[in-house]
This record gives structure tokens, C-alpha cells and sequence, in this order.
């Protein structure tokens, strides 16, 4: 059948002889040879060319190392949650996936709670997760929470799927139209309206919450001044 089909990868980058290395560069055991490791959404069109994305924002400790020429032999202790650990590489940009004239936005797991991300050009979101860091707990579903959150800010359905967490498709305004269980293994299908049209929120980002923030912490130190020029 005619699929266009996204899935989630560890990919690697091996740099050549001479070439300039990152700072999250790992090198093969007893070899002059280094390599980037990547968590990636991988898209496979039914024709034409397969397209990698990189995950942007990595999960700190796990993912992501501080200092990693002084730190990196603690990227060994790092958890291992059946994928990448230890400091990865990261791509730079974000990246809009084509299919069928649809542009469709990737997020890979810890990228789905980052509100500010810019996603104008989107016409639908997808979200591509391990949930197994939470196993049966109240994490799981707080990290499902936020894809209705996205969806919401955005007006863009999302579609979700997670390994061991809740799969599920969300309408533009938040509406959860089907979920999984827990560590479900099923196939689910819908039908999802498409929008690329950006909302006050994707244009302008979180300036009325920090402008309210700024308002309320204003009209703290005013009434304290008050407070205190009246004694």
C-alpha cells in the first residue's frame, strides 16, 4: 500500500578523517574513529527521498551532558531506558516534514512540553515517544496532558505516538478523539482537520503571561511601599 510513514530511530553520524569533531562526539572503542549519536524521527514517503529530523531539545542527564569533555565519563551512569543515552547531538533548526503537500511537525518526546517552538508553517503535529521513564505512574499521563495543551495553543491537531505511554489523536482544540491504555498494543485511525493558519499565541509566544507576571509583580511592590510609608 501507498504509506508515508514516520518513526522514531537512533541514528549515527560517523565523521571522516580530519574532519571537525563536536563537543558531543563520541569516539569507538580502541579507534581513531568518532560519531554523533542521534535521537531522530525518521520520514519514509511511499516515493521519493527519506528525510531525517534531530531531536532539538534533550532531556538533561539522559540526553545531555553539561561540559562534556569533563563530564562525559558520567554519560555512562546515565539511565538506560531502552534508547539513546549519554550526551547526543542535536540538530539545529526544526524541521517540517511534506506529505502529500502537508507540512507535518515532528516532536520527539521531551520536545512536546515546549510551548515557544515555532510552529507557523505546520498544518499538524505529531508526537513520537518512550514513556517508559515513568513505568505505571501519574508521569505518563501528564506527558499525554501536554500534546492537549499543544494542540490547544497551536490549533493543529496532534497525532501521538507512544511506546509504553498513551498513543492517541487530539483535535485542534484540545479534544481527545482516541487513546490508548497503557502499554497498548493496538492500530488507531482518524480523520483530523489540518490548519496552517498560526494563532496569536505561535506569532507572539508567552508575552501575556510574562507581561502578567510583570503586572502582578508591580502591583506587589506597590502595595508594600504603601504599606510601609503608612507606618
Amino acid at each position: 500500500p501507498k504509506l508515508n510513514v514516520i518513526v522514531g530511530a537512533s541514528t549515527y553520524k560517523m565523521f571522516g578523517h580530519g574532519e571537525s569533531k563536536t563537543t558531543t562526539a563520541r569516539q569507538v572503542r580502541n579507534e581513531k574513529i568518532y560519531y554523533d549519536a542521534y535521537n531522530s524521527a525518521i520520514f519514509i514517503p511511499d516515493s521519493g527521498v527519506v528525510e531525517v529530523y534531530h531531536k532539538t531539545k534533550l532531556v538533561p542527564g539522559v540526553e545531555k551532558m553539561p561540559f562534556p569533555y569533563l563530564l562525559d565519563p558520567l554519560a555512562k551512569l546515565a539511565v538506560d531506558l531502552g534508547g539513546m543515552s549519554g550526551s547526543l547531538g542535536s540538530s539545529n533548526t526544526l524541521h517540517d516534514f511534506e506529505v502529500d503537500g502537508v507540512n507535518v511537525r515532528p516532536l520527539i518526546c521531551y520536545e512536546s512540553i515546549y510551548g515557544e517552538m515555532n510552529f507557523e508553517n505546520s498544518d499538524l503535529i505529531t508526537i513520537i515517544t518512550n514513556d517508559g521513564w515513568w513505568k505505571n505512574t501519574a508521569g505518563y499521563k501528564q506527558h499525554f496532558s501536554y500534546a492537549s495543551l499543544r494542540a490547544i495553543e497551536q490549533r493543529k491537531a496532534v497525532v501521538r505516538s507512544a511506546n509504553t505511554g498513551i498513543s492517541g489523536i487530539i483535535s485542534s482544540n484540545g479534544e481527545i478523539l482516541q487513546e490508548t491504555n497503557w502499554d497498548e498494543e493496538i492500530c488507531i485511525a482518524a480523520d483530523v482537520k489540518l490548519n496552517s493558519k498560526p494563532t496569536f499565541y505561535a506569532q507572539f509566544g508567552n508575552y501575556i503571561g510574562r507581561l502578567s507576571v510583570f503586572v502582578a509583580f508591580m502591583l506587589m511592590t506597590v502595595t508594600f511601599v504603601k504599606g510601609k510609608l503608612r507606618k
